[in-house]
Formats: structure tokens, C-alpha cells, sequence
């Protein structure tokens, strides 16, 4: 070959070469970093804040976000190919949420729900120390309940938290749906109107307390220390205490349920005491010690 075709050749390599380097360059960036946006995303939505704010993750397998609660504000620290809003990001998996310090939610004057720990979706899990949702206002001028739950479970989602508290004129501290589980030292109900310290709710979800309490303080108010429809609790002790109302240890709903208990107590002033109640055939209630109902004038 001769010298003169040779360059010529070589030079056309060479730019059929940066060429094709361009195109891939350009197409790579146009797609967003290489990130395939057709993929299932996997999230969990923590709500912490008093305005209703609501923060998304959605992570790879191999991520962890941070979540942290100051104040009103809630803060996302996501790792690299993570986002805190876009739906777009990721094939996660598992999500692994560590909340690094306390969550608190709370309003003076609110309607509707005020979230502590909300999770959506399987292969979700949030380990947190303490979780405190408060709403302090009474019972609301429009008839509209004001409900604090602390944390709600569901689809599948996991909650592993220390301590758990809920405060308001409707108050639930752990609330697990469908197939969701949920680990807690305490869970503490305070309300006015209706108090409820834990409710496991559909086939598959499993919830494990060391201790279950509600107490409710209005007229004919309800407090229920463990509800449960189709589900499985396990409970070191479980206490539902009223001043004018009723007071439920154990509560099973139609459906029936499974409930394992150390202990259950339920304690009313002026109204009524059940220590445990079933009303369907597919229920097993254990209590490995006392079963203690007391109504001082009802």
C-alpha cells in the first residue's frame, strides 16, 4: 500500500473514531448518567413536619438514606444515585431508611392526619429511636377528626422503632397494614375521644410490642391497648385505661387474629372494662399471665 493511502485511511479512521465518541457521549447524557428511568422504583416517604410536608426517597439496593427531623424542616442525605423527590432514579431492592435522631410531628390547630413515620411498599425499612406525634388542639370546631399517628406500616413495609407516642383527640401510635411489620418497645395512645396504642390490620402483618398502652380521658371515650383484624401480635403487656368511657385490653375484630400477650389490664372510672374481647371462631388469644378488667362505677 502505498504511503499517501495509508495516511488517508488513517485519517478517516480517526474521525469515524471521534465520531462515534460524540454520539455515545451525547446519547449517555441525554439519558440522564446511563440511569434506565423505565426501572421499578422503590420508596419511602417519611412525613415529620407540621405544614404536612412530605419527603420521598427512592434508592438503590446498595444505598442508604438519612433522614433527620430539625424542627419543621426534614432533611434528605442521599448518597450518589440517589434523589430525595425525582421518581425516576433507581431498581432498589431494599430500602434502608435510619432516621439519625428523634422524629417529632405536632400542630396547635390542625385537621386531618399528622404523620410521625409513614412507609409505602415492599423491601422498605425504617429503624428509628423514638418516634412522637402530637396534635394539642380539642375536639375540632368542624366535626372533622384531628387523628396523631405516630407510625403507620403498609404493603409490606418493615418499622423498627424504641418508643412510640401518639397524642390528640384521635390518637394511634403503631398502625400496620398488609403484610407490614412492625418492632417497638413502646407504644403509648393519649387521647381525648378514641386512644389506640396498636391496630394490625390484614393477612400477613406481624407486630411485636413490649408494652401496648392507651388511655382516652373525654365522655364516652374508647381506649384499645391492641386491635386486631387478620393479623399477628405479640405483646409483652397490654394497658387500656378511661375515666368516662370504655376500655379494651385486647380488641379482635371480625376476621379474627392472633394476639400473644404477657399481660393485659383494662381500667375505667365511670365507664366499662374488657380485658379481652373476640367476636369471631378464627381467634387465638394467649396471656402467659394476669387478665385484670376494673371499673370503679360502671
Amino acid at each position: 500500500m502505498r504511503h499517501g493511502t495509508f495516511k488517508r485511511l488513517l485519517s478517516l479512521l480517526l474521525a469515524m473514531t471521534l465520531v462515534l465518541s460524540l454520539g455515545l457521549t451525547a446519547a449517555f447524557a441525554e439519558d440522564g448518567g446511563g440511569q434506565n428511568t423505565d426501572q421499578q422504583i422503590t420508596s419511602v416517604t417519611v412525613t415529620a413536619v407540621t405544614t404536612g410536608t412530605t419527603v420521598s426517597a427512592a434508592v438503590p439496593a446498595d444505598q442508604t438514606v438519612d433522614v433527620a427531623a430539625d424542627g419543621n424542616t426534614v432533611t434528605v442525605k442521599a448518597g450518589e444515585g440517589t434523589s430525595s423527590s425525582d421518581s425516576d432514579t433507581s431498581t432498589a431492592e431494599k430500602v434502608t431508611v435510619e432516621v439519625k435522631s428523634d422524629v417529632s410531628a405536632g400542630s396547635d390547630s390542625t385537621e386531618g392526619i399528622i404523620y410521625g413515620i409513614q412507609t409505602n411498599g415492599q423491601n422498605v425499612t425504617v429503624d428509628v429511636g423514638t418516634v412522637t406525634t402530637t396534635v394539642t388542639d380539642s375536639e375540632p370546631a368542624s366535626g372533622k377528626n384531628t387523628s396523631a399517628q405516630a407510625v403507620l406500616a403498609e404493603n409490606g413495609s418493615t418499622v423498627r422503632a424504641n418508643s412510640v407516642k401518639a397524642e390528640g383527640y384521635e390518637a394511634t401510635a403503631v398502625r400496620g397494614y398488609s403484610g407490614s411489620e412492625i418492632n417497638v418497645g413502646t407504644a403509648a395512645a393519649t387521647a381525648v375521644h378514641n386512644a389506640l396504642a396498636v391496630d394490625a390490620n390484614n393477612t400477613g402483618t406481624k407486630i411485636e410490642v413490649k408494652a401496648a398502652e392507651a388511655t382516652a380521658t373525654g365522655t364516652e371515650s374508647e381506649a384499645i391497648a391492641i386491635q386486631v383484624t387478620n393479623a399477628t401480635v405479640n405483646a409483652g403487656s397490654a394497658a387500656a385505661e378511661t375515666k368516662n368511657g370504655t376500655a379494651y385490653g385486647i380488641s379482635v375484630k371480625e376476621g379474627g387474629g392472633n394476639v400473644d400477650a404477657g399481660s393485659v389490664t383494662a381500667t375505667s372510672v365511670n365507664g366499662e372494662a374488657i380485658a379481652v374481647k373476640a367476636i369471631n371462631r378464627d381467634t387465638v388469644v394467649t396471656v402467659k399471665n394476669d387478665v385484670t378488667a376494673t371499673s370503679a362505677n360502671g
